[in-house]
């Protein structure tokens, strides 16, 4: 469903014409219902997937000035911007808040002084910011498969807490920066791609879900595919080698367990977020019970407020009923794995008197 046939089909409930003050009227009431929907439930058709590359601990020697906010280090690199420097074996964490050259500031002063090895360990990784809820991760050392009834089933090993459960999420990241390298350009054949000139590195700088703002208008990007290229969940007017930024919006940053002595790739499954819709072809990505959850809750939505009807209250309960059916439909018709509550006989079990 898209967008244009989502406020036509709110039109006709009210017996309106779908016209651009319908549109200005009513896109407001149905990006909060498809945000409200959308976040409901873990929806099918927002699972995918993502990884995380975690990085080993550095190591150096330098000289250190008790009471000093600053460390100038051999050699430093501006990715280290929110890591943790200190001495090797020590107790004190300094966070790095900014790098220079190969000077590095420090959110504290420095206790420590003289010559020493120090470590720059990356503690917290950024998420995509489309990241909802982390649901699941693949243990492929130990991963068993079986096939049942055409579904495959992933066991993981439950021996290690660390490999099955790697990291854990922490909150927003405070540390990033907007991107803006370049220009980018939008052909009227291809209106959801993006691509770049200017030597830009979007592999490295963007994420699924950062918002990428050009004519006024932010965008949200659904995958970045070459350091020139992106894909953008939004349709968007073609445009020609015009500025951009590219803006994290508030993401969630996860803490890893453990430390590593070589670069390890973790792959993870996650709900992800969904969107404001904002040109007339852009679709709803839920399934059609689902949607039409979004204009039922849209409705009554609407008539509450500015075309207001006094039996807005029903519509609500209505658009409740709706999303609940929705909510069992998305369920697999066989569930990989179901727990079952034990059979203790009464008074057996804990807490018998």
């Amino acid at each position: 469903m898209t967008l244009q046939e989502a406020l036509t089909e709110l039109a006709k409930r009210f017996t309106k014409t779908y016209n651009d003050e319908f549109r200005a009227l009513g896109l407001p009431f149905l990006n909060d219902s498809y945000l409200e929907v959308g976040k409901s439930w873990d929806w099918v058709e927002l699972d995918t997937y993502a990884s995380i590359i975690a990085v080993p601990v550095v190591e150096g020697t330098v000289t250190l000035t008790a009471g000093s906010y600053t460390v100038t280090v051999a050699e430093a690199v501006a990715a280290w911007k929110g890591r943790f420097f200190r001495k090797k074996g020590g107790d004190n964490d300094y966070r790095i808040v900014y790098v220079d050259g190969t000077t590095l500031s420090l959110d504290q002063a420095l206790i420590e002084s003289g010559s020493i090895t120090y470590e720059v360990e990356k503690r917290f990784y950024t998420l995509p910011t489309e990241t909802l809820r982390i649901i699941s991760f693949e243990n492929r050392p130990f991963l068993t498969l079986q096939d049942n009834n055409a579904l495959r089933q992933h066991l993981p090993n439950y021996s290690s807490p660390l490999i099955d459960n790697p990291f854990s999420v922490h909150g927003s990241d405070k540390f990033t920066d907007d991107y803006t390298t370049g220009l980018v350009s939008v052909a009227a054949s291809t209106p959801n791609v993006i691509t770049g000139a200017g030597g830009m590195a979007w592999l490295a700088n963007a994420k699924a879900g950062n918002i990428i703002r050009f004519g006024n208008v932010d965008y949200r990007i659904r995958r970045i595919e070459t350091d020139t290229r992106m894909v953008s969940y939004n349709k968007m007017p073609a445009t020609s080698s015009v500025a951009y930024a590219i803006k994290q919006d508030n993401a969630k940053t996860v803490r890893m367990r453990g430390k590593f002595t070589a670069n390890k790739v973790i792959p993870f499954q996650y709900i992800r977020s969904v969107f404001n819709l904002i040109h007339n072809d852009d679709t709803l990505d839920l399934s059609q019970e689902a949607n039409l959850a979004v204009l039922d809750f849209a409705e009554s939505y609407l008539a509450s407020g500015p075309l207001k009807q006094e039996d807005w209250a029903a519509k609500l309960i209505k658009a409740q009923a709706r999303l609940e059916r929705a909510q069992a439909l998305s369920k697999p018709v066989r569930e990989v794995f179901h727990q079952f509550s034990p059979l203790i006989p009464s008074g057996l079990g804990r807490g018998r008197r």
